[in-house]
């Protein structure tokens, strides 16, 4: 018993000792655990968001922003309203490296985003605007099948409050790439971009400014490259570590009575492109037309003032003596207005130099001028919408002092350190295609220097060189501006004169040179300078009032006599001086397009008769260009920049010609539409084709296309700087550069699609065949001096031309049957014509025997 009790004491004891350390180890762990504990803190601060951004700076707005003032981390508060609402997500570049391909005001488009709740997650979704459903349709209710609403980013939920209040970490999302893809993809065999990866150490939120519509926030994303593929222009400081300042705009979604307005094929404006996801149609489109929320103040009244014009500021930037010529070409849009019922729709005002608001800030549309190294743009001007309704919120355009300066407010017209010989004045297909951006000013500013060129060989007056620059200028505004009203371009609207027309300044001072200016035009440059009428429009043109209307007038209440009302003003679009093609129809590079009539750089309603007389005009000009350049104690820098110019319009009046052959018009009138009276696809007449192939002939092919005199050949210097020289010599390159010209018009003219569609085209109208078009292209390249001796550029052209028909022949992929037939028939032609052909001396014998040879291997193979 005694043992018993002992043993039961000394358990007793035991068991007291171990619950005693179990307990004291249990509060120990617990107060170890306290202050890291995430339940804990997570508990703290989701239960007090006053608590968790005590300290930080708030910006109230849009949204409400925290800003720890010791790690600089951005906290973004969200409502509990705000939770599931839509809002438009808009960024752009607020400065960047045009090597990089990021360039100051780059708009980067508008898409809506919503934020979802997920337990203690907050998930950024977003949304697909593509489609529609007919709610009233039972499909209505599968409208979500297969329709991607990707979460763009997923967030913890630092705190929260009582009604439904939380805060998030915005750093986490502002300074990443979950809005938007910033670095663009590396394709499939390519290197890279310059591009690296981006620092999440290095880059920072610069600015957060708020605003009751809308939250933006300024971003500087730094890349990193520790192997840079190139090293970039001077403007790149070390390739290693790029720097984009990006802005995030966070909108709120309008909420107003605009109505959006359907699209249509006959007419020209940006649009946002709906599927009709529950209809029969053929075309089940509901696409949307972008534009400006215009209302009257007094919708009775035919014309009336807006209840809120469309205003743009002038930036502080700009030169004074450019502003007057801005304001007032801008301010003449308000003549189109006024076809929509609308009085002072649009107002142009200066940025005084003591505002508190940047020109990136969102809420204002500002002309805004850069001066970069390597300006990727001379204008540009985009806007941005809200995806839903196409409603058009902002835009700015954008001007390029470093790029016009040097081509065009400059007599001498460009600087010492100018552009790269062999990259200027190339025939234009040099030039994009996308429909995202403008090259307006890239085009002036060679019709620029051509014009400048000329009239100092002219002796033109100061007079006349003052309305050049007003006209250029005025013109590049109206333009850039149109395009922020929702004007896409219409590449139609130089036909609207007569090549006669276009010489009568009556004529031109009622009606205009173009029927738009969305157009890219050649400058309207005289013959002499007592024939001078405008340089370019000063004043949008009919093709422009016409659009306004349709976009911009009062619609009606009713939804059936609105439609009604808005087919009539498209049933106008059969009228010659309402044609309209955009940048997807144009034909300003090789194999692109099928109308000649939409074109880049032509003029007038006979561009094959308006190509001769320019470059008959440039041949004249040639003669004088030394007595006109050659000043004493210069270079001869200025002397080959104007030959560059006369003879960069040269060949761009050439690639104009090569256009006509197998050209196609297209209509698209609807059926049975009043006015209409001609199919959708119409061939090019012969009569014009065989009138081009003629002048290509001449001004192009012949023995003496390109004669200048020696002396201008043997003064073509360029300006030494350093060792800019180029490897090969500094002395011209003058068969290589006519060759030049010569084969960008073969790239049209023996292009695979050009070939098929003069074949295609003979089933519906086209006379001119296959046959008789490699006939006369052939003589024109060989019959001239088949019984004399070869000049050395014909030799050239002769042998290019003899080993493109090689390449058709051998090319079975890419070329038809009958293209490939055609071309084997004329090597054998050129062939026998060699062997009977004279050789008067040794370049001339050797020069036909290459040519044979040429063809037997091609025969051979």
């Amino acid at each position: 018993m005694k043992i018993k009790t002992i043993t039961l004491n000394f358990l007793l004891v035991i068991f007291l000792v171990t619950s005693a350390d179990y307990a004291q180890a249990q509060k120990k762990k617990k107060n170890s655990k306290a202050p890291s504990s995430d339940v804990a803190t997570d508990t703290k601060k989701k239960s007090d968001i006053a608590s968790f951004t005590k300290g930080m700076t708030k910006s109230e707005g849009l949204f409400t922003m925290y800003r720890d003032t010791v790690k600089g981390t951005v906290y973004m508060a969200l409502k509990a309203d705000q939770i599931g609402k839509e809002y438009i997500y808009f960024s752009h570049i607020s400065d960047g490296v045009a090597d990089a391909g990021f360039f100051r005001g780059s708009y980067r488009g508008s898409k809506i985003i919503t934020f979802g709740k997920d337990f203690n997650r907050i998930l950024v979704v977003g949304e697909n605007t593509k489609f529609y459903f007919d709610e009233k349709n039972e499909l209505s209710k599968a409208a979500g099948a297969n329709i991607n609403r990707p979460v763009l980013a997923s967030l913890e939920v630092k705190a929260s409050d009582s009604d439904g209040s939380v805060i998030i970490e915005g750093s986490a999302i502002f300074l990443s790439e979950d809005f938007q893809m910033i670095k663009p993809p590396t394709q499939p065999g390519q290197t890279g971009g310059m591009l690296g990866k981006l620092s999440k150490e290095k880059s920072a939120i610069e600015k957060v400014r708020n605003y009751p519509e809308n939250t933006d926030m300024i971003v500087s994303f730094v890349y990193e490259n520790t192997n840079p593929s190139k090293s970039g222009s001077d403007a790149v400081t070390d390739p290693r570590n790029i720097t984009i300042k990006y802005q995030h705009s966070l909108i709120a979604v309008p909420e107003n009575e605009y109505k959006p307005r359907r699209d249509d094929a006959r007419i020209g404006y940006f649009t946002t492109q709906v599927n009709d996801m529950t209809s029969f149609g053929a075309a089940p489109y509901k696409d949307v037309i972008h534009r400006w929320n215009l209302v009257k103040k007094n919708p009775d009244a035919a014309l009336s003032d807006p209840v809120e014009q469309i205003v743009y500021w002038i930036e502080n930037t700009t030169p004074a003596a450019f502003r007057p010529i801005i304001k007032e070409a801008g301010e003449n849009w308000n003549i189109a207005f006024e076809k929509a019922g609308f009085t002072n729709a649009l107002v142009i005002k200066e940025q005084p130099d003591t505002v508190d608001w940047d020109a990136g800030d969102i809420r204002y549309n500002v002309l805004r001028w850069t001066s970069s190294p390597q300006p990727p743009f001379g204008g540009y001007g985009p806007s941005f919408v809200n995806p839903r309704t196409g409603q058009i919120l902002g835009a700015d355009i954008m001007l390029e002092f470093s790029a016009v300066s040097r081509r065009l407010f400059r007599k001498n017209v460009f600087e010492k350190a100018g552009y790269l010989h062999d990259e200027l004045f190339e025939a234009y297909n040099q030039f994009g295609e996308s429909h995202e951006h403008c090259y307006i000013a890239d085009l002036v500013n060679q019709s620029t220097v051509f014009g400048f060129s000329a009239m100092r060989i002219q002796n033109t007056d100061e007079a006349a060189e003052e309305q050049f620059v007003k006209e250029t200028l005025g013109r590049l505004i109206l333009h850039e501006i149109g395009h922020t009203l929702g004007l896409t371009h219409n590449m139609r609207a130089s036909t609207m004169l007569s090549p006669n027309e276009i010489k009568d300044k009556a004529i031109v001072h009622e009606r205009g040179i173009c029927s738009t200016v969305m157009e890219y035009p050649a400058v309207n440059f005289p013959s002499s300078p007592e024939l001078l009428t405008k340089y370019f429009d000063d004043k949008p043109g009919p093709y422009d009032l016409w659009v306004i209307e349709y976009g911009y007038s009062l619609a009606l209440p009713d939804a059936d006599k609105e439609l009604e009302r808005l087919e009539r003003i498209l049933a106008r679009s059969t009228e010659w001086q309402l044609a309209y093609g955009n940048d997807a129809d144009d034909m300003r590079s090789s194999g692109k397009g099928i109308d000649p009539d939409i074109n880049i750089f032509d003029l007038s309603s006979d561009p094959v008769a308006y190509s001769i007389d320019r470059m008959i005009l440039v041949n004249e000009l040639m003669g004088g260009l030394l007595g006109k350049y050659s000043i004493e104690g210069e270079t001869y820098e200025e002397f080959l920049q104007a030959y560059l110019a006369l003879s960069g319009e040269y060949a761009n009046q050439l690639t104009i010609l090569t256009k006509q052959v197998g050209g196609v018009h297209i209509n698209r009138a609807k059926n049975g539409q009043e006015g209409n009276m001609t199919a959708p696809f119409k061939p090019v007449s012969a009569e014009r084709q065989k009138a081009a192939m003629t002048a290509l002939s001449t001004f192009a092919f012949s023995p003496d296309a390109f004669a200048v005199p020696a002396e201008v050949y043997s003064h073509l210097q360029s300006q030494r700087r350093g060792f800019s020289n180029p490897y090969n010599g500094e002395d011209p390159k003058i068969h290589e550069r006519t060759l030049k010209i010569q084969k960008a018009c073969f790239d049209h003219m023996l292009n695979a699609a050009v070939l098929e569609r003069i074949t295609n085209s003979t089933l519906y109208g086209n006379t001119y065949s296959l046959d008789k078009y490699f006939t006369d292209l052939t003589n024109a390249v060989f019959k001239a001096d088949i019984n004399s001796k070869v000049n050395t550029m014909r030799q050239n052209l002769q042998v290019e031309y003899t080993a493109r028909l090689a390449t058709i022949v051998k090319n079975v992929n890419e070329y038809s049957h009958v293209s490939r037939s055609m071309a084997l028939y004329e090597l054998k032609r050129i062939d026998k014509t060699m062997k009977v052909g004279a050789s008067p001396d040794v370049l001339t014998k050797a020069h036909r025997e290459h040519l044979s040879q040429i063809v037997k291997t091609t025969l051979e193979s």
